[in-house]
């Protein structure tokens, strides 16, 4: 009797481990997985260049006084480097409400950019347009909306060439990612 019950807790003690094992492996293998797939899709060949350093907190004022990359900096790069295609400047903006009518929608992310943007994003506009030249050098008040900002402020309506309120500012929707 004692042989078997020492054989059977053996046994389990391997087919416990065994499972462990195997479980940790699937774990790691599908967070690697995931990050692949993060940085796939945030696209294999992006540099990020950003005038503050990783996991530095600044506030919004200390922000505004770094300087970012010049229009200069910008054009020496794409002249003497050939593998860069192409370069998107890119603002993380800061506004607290988007509306139209009585639909609103807060802590949304804007960014101000150019048409380059969805070159290097590789983005899919689903309806309308993406920036183009004339918007950027004009300072036109666009904008591109993501399916979710669009589904909360027009539901089922068409929301191209639709005006939108960004903290009181007038915007006109040109196209929907």
């Amino acid at each position: 009797r004692a042989y078997k019950l020492r054989a059977g807790l053996t046994i389990l003690g391997v087919v416990m481990g065994i499972m462990t094992v195997t479980g940790m492996s699937s774990i790691v293998a599908g967070l690697n997985q995931s990050m692949a797939s993060q940085i796939q899709n945030l696209g294999s060949a992006v540099v990020f260049v950003r005038p503050w350093g990783p996991g530095e907190n600044l506030t919004g004022e200390e922000r505004r006084r770094r300087r970012g990359l010049s229009e200069n900096e910008i054009k020496a790069i794409l002249e003497h480097c050939p593998s860069v295609k192409e370069i998107s400047p890119m603002e993380i903006l800061v506004y607290d409400t988007i509306k139209t009518g009585n639909a609103r929608v807060q802590a949304a992310t804007l960014l101000g950019t150019t048409e380059e943007f969805s070159t290097v994003h590789d983005l899919y506009v689903e309806k309308g347009r993406f920036l183009n030249s004339p918007d950027i050098s004009r300072g036109s008040r666009v904008a591109v909306i993501g399916h979710d900002v669009a589904e909360s402020l027009y539901g089922p309506r068409d929301p191209i060439d639709k005006e939108m309120m960004i903290d009181g500012l007038r915007f006109r929707v040109i196209g929907v990612l």
